[in-house]
């Protein structure tokens, strides 16, 4: 029996057991997108602290906006399902059964990509339009402040990343996940009449008040059974259990960057340049400061001068009686506290550190050297090196959010009975970005190349490559799926037995236009004797 507020109590303990941690991670807010995680006392009212530089930020979404276009590049599906290696090598599996095994894993996966891509585009009621990109790169910006990230996957497909704030995360040793725990708002009556019988509460008595009184906090657990193998997940609500179910498949996916053992949470690479950011923002509030003394200045009258205050408020051209030797003013100054050379020395200490920076989130701007002698082969290998550093990014989030978000949504449209459910030793999730993505289009240029070869060598050898086939494999590399497009081997022997006919039609019609021809030949010729 479970006691009551046991999810609320498990979270807040779980969250006050990681305080110094947030506290760390809010600082790295504050310095990239202090939205993201606001101060304690922070209120959806109240204006979000500024920073005294916009590099953070800057850097923080040029990598998750380069990132986004290689992981979810438009019109491009960035997973793929493909046949196991035991059925794909195996010879007593016939080619046409493995053919037709693949046409139908290319339905599957982009009848899931539209799935995702439709997701909270539809009967979305009051809820914020927002595209599936734009949910990705939500993700992105979370894990690359935070080095980690809490994502929900919802009966729509549509994905909800939690704020750090918003979530807790318990692992073992070696950092497999133990258990979630969530908590959100939610507003009682969406609630089904079983879930409010289950939570004490009574549709009448929430009826009578307002929104902004009667929201609630729902808490979640989602923790690992190692006996069943499945995810258990409990929702809460006004302190009384009011969901339980278990699934083989979790929809919490946990993106966690540089995860080291026994931590509970990754760690990001504005962590890891936290110093950077620190010393660049002081700096430039000093040069803001320096600037601002620069800018005071107020004349200086002499204490014997016959100059009045009110003839220095005069407009400019304006003629000024005062003491002058040699062209020279001699009892009036300027009072200035400017001083340049050490805002020029601030200038170049931020330049430094903005640099650095600008490597670090892997810019290429920032990276290339700025000197006229600066070769296009220099350019070349910086993009290169910085192209293969981005490819660690790449295995991360393949390998922790999107291998499992495609797992999660292959076991959510199978639980709707939108997608056919298959066994999951048939087929094997590969996702296709980074060189797995460069690999794949490779690979179908080897085999279009091969294909041309052949044709080259002469007609035995062209002989050999199977069209239909050939046309079925670029199809497929090239994920498309136009109806219609292919014709099946059925409409090919119809449109073969149509030609077929009409060709006998026309042979049979000038058959019998020769054979008119003869007997009327061999009537005119008595007639002509």
């Amino acid at each position: 029996m479970a006691s009551q507020n046991e999810l609320k109590t498990q979270f807040e303990t779980d969250d006050a057991s990681r305080a110094e941690l947030m506290h760390e991670k809010r600082k790295a807010a504050a310095l990239t997108l202090p939205h993201l995680m606001p101060r304690v006392s922070q209120t959806p009212d109240r204006p979000i602290p500024n920073n005294y530089q916009s590099t953070g930020s800057h850097n923080v979404k040029a990598l998750t906006g380069s990132l986004i276009l290689a992981i979810a590049p438009p019109g491009v599906t960035p997973f793929g399902f493909e046949l196991n290696p035991e059925d794909l090598y195996n010879p007593s599996v016939p080619d046409d059964n493995k053919q037709d095994l693949a046409d139908s894993l290319l339905l599957r996966e982009v009848s899931l990509q539209a799935l995702f891509e439709s997701s909270n585009l539809s009967k979305r009621g009051n809820r914020r339009p927002n595209g599936f990109r734009r949910q990705q790169l939500a993700v992105l910006d979370y894990a690359a402040v935070f080095g980690d990230v809490l994502t929900r996957v919802n009966d729509d497909f549509s994905l909800r990343p939690f704020r750090l704030t918003n979530y807790v995360t318990k692992r073992d040793s070696s950092g497999n996940v133990l258990y979630h725990s969530t908590s959100e708002q939610t507003d009682p009556l969406e609630l089904t009449d079983r879930e409010l019988a289950k939570s004490k509460l009574t549709r009448k008595e929430l009826q009578d008040k307002k929104v902004g009184d009667r929201m609630m906090d729902l808490w979640t657990m989602i923790n690992w059974e190692p006996e069943s193998r499945k995810w258990r997940t409990r929702q809460e609500v006004n302190g009384h259990i009011i969901n339980e179910r278990d699934d083989p498949v979790s929809r919490y996916i946990a993106l966690s960057v540089d995860l080291a053992d026994g931590d509970n949470y990754g760690h990001s690479i504005v962590e890891q340049n936290l110093g950077d950011l620190f010393a660049l923002n002081q700096l430039c509030l000093h040069r803001l400061q320096l600037a601002y003394l620069a800018s005071y200045v107020r004349p200086a009258v002499d204490e014997n001068s016959s100059v009045r205050f009110r003839e220095l408020k005069q407009n400019s051209g304006v003629p000024l009686k005062c003491r002058v030797r040699d062209g020279k003013v001699e009892d009036l100054g300027v009072f200035s506290l400017a001083a340049p050379r050490e805002y020029a020395m601030i200038n170049d200490a931020i330049g430094q550190i903005e640099q650095k920076l600008g490597k670090a989130f892997l810019s290429i701007a920032d990276s290339v050297r700025n000197s006229e002698r600066t070769t296009g082969l220099e350019v070349q290998g910086v993009m290169q090196e910085i192209d293969g550093v981005k490819s660690t990014s790449y295995t991360d989030i393949a390998d922790d959010f999107q291998l499992p978000l495609v797992e999660a949504g292959v076991y959510l449209a199978e639980s709707q009975k939108l997608m056919t459910p298959l066994e999951r030793e048939d087929y094997q999730i590969r996702v296709y970005t980074g060189l797995d993505a460069l690999a794949r289009s490779q690979r179908l240029g080897k085999i279009l190349t091969a294909a041309q070869i052949f044709q080259q060598m002469g007609p035995e050898m062209a002989r050999r490559i199977d069209q239909e086939t050939l046309g079925r494999v670029v199809m497929r590399y090239s994920s498309i799926t136009e109806p219609g497009l292919i014709k099946d081997e059925a409409q090919v022997q119809r449109e073969t037995q149509e030609q077929l006919a009409v060709a006998a039609q026309a042979q049979a019609q000038e058959t019998g236009i020769q054979t008119a021809g003869r007997v009327v030949e061999a009537q005119a010729q008595p007639q002509g004797a």
